[in-house]
């Protein structure tokens, strides 16, 4: 039985493409990758002066940017100053909401927005480098 060079090209072409997909969906991006790792701070709000303090973070070549207001050793406001939005960067805009509730940057991150999540807490956690306090427990990222 002989094989045609149509079918020998085409299975070939058909493994290349199965293959580029295989390799670059089952592997972190480094950006991704370096906020997952990254160790996260809490905060000593009872050693913080009242003002507004700021805080960045580079993920994919971009810069986010982040400002929160203390007042009588509590986060008051959180505001975001430069960000690249997208879909599972302004769901995770609700980060802020739990650090507010919980005065802590120790809060679970929000589902379906993990990674984000993390890069909000970790510009918060630059905000006050002189308030650093104990270490967050390891998220688990699936």
């Amino acid at each position: 039985m002989r094989v045609s060079w149509k079918v020998i090209f085409f299975t070939g072409i058909i493994s290349l493409c199965a293959l580029f997909f295989l390799s670059n969906s089952s592997c972190d991006t480094p950006w991704r990758k370096e906020v997952q790792e990254a160790d996260l701070y809490d905060v000593d709000l009872l050693k913080t002066d009242d003002g507004v303090y700021t805080g960045q973070h580079s993920y994919r070549d971009y810069m986010y940017i982040v400002q929160a207001e203390v007042a009588d050793h509590q986060i008051v406001d959180i505001e975001i100053v430069d960000w690249d939005p997208n879909d599972a960067r302004t769901a995770a805009l609700a980060i802020f909401d739990r650090v507010i509730e919980n005065q802590s940057l120790c809060v679970d991150a929000i589902t379906g927005a993990t990674t984000a999540s993390k890069l909000y807490l970790l510009c918060l956690e630059d905000a006050f480098p002189y308030h650093k306090s104990d270490e967050c427990p390891e998220w688990e990222y699936e």
